[in-house]
């Protein structure tokens, strides 16, 4: 489902990016699909050392808005559906698994 035309779509590692997380800096210095890439890759998803807490606080102090078809939805509503919250690449994957979106006004 689209975000709502006044939204723009959460970029694909921004969080990562924005926080300079070690790992994420290392990704960013191999050519995606690469070996090398899909080893830091595999650190990513197997040992992220940031919890969902923190991805959910970086959301809110960025003005990310989280979406389920279209409409707004609070982080307690993930919790209430069993989200993992124990790491952000847990978290993000599963609000990706289960159709939600993150977008924040343009």
């Amino acid at each position: 489902m689209a975000l709502p035309d006044s939204y723009q779509e959460y970029k694909k590692r921004e969080f990562c990016n924005d926080i300079k997380c070690f790992v994420q800096m290392e990704l960013n210095k191999h050519e995606a699909g690469s070996g090398k890439y899909e080893k830091v890759r595999g650190i990513c998803s197997a040992a992220c050392q940031f919890k969902g807490q923190d991805f959910e606080d970086w959301l809110k102090n960025n003005a990310f808005n989280l979406f389920k078809d279209g409409k707004t939805v609070d982080f307690e509503e993930l919790r209430k559906q069993g989200a993992d919250f124990s790491t952000t690449w847990k978290l993000h994957k599963w609000m990706t698994d289960n159709g939600y979106e993150l977008g924040k006004k343009r």
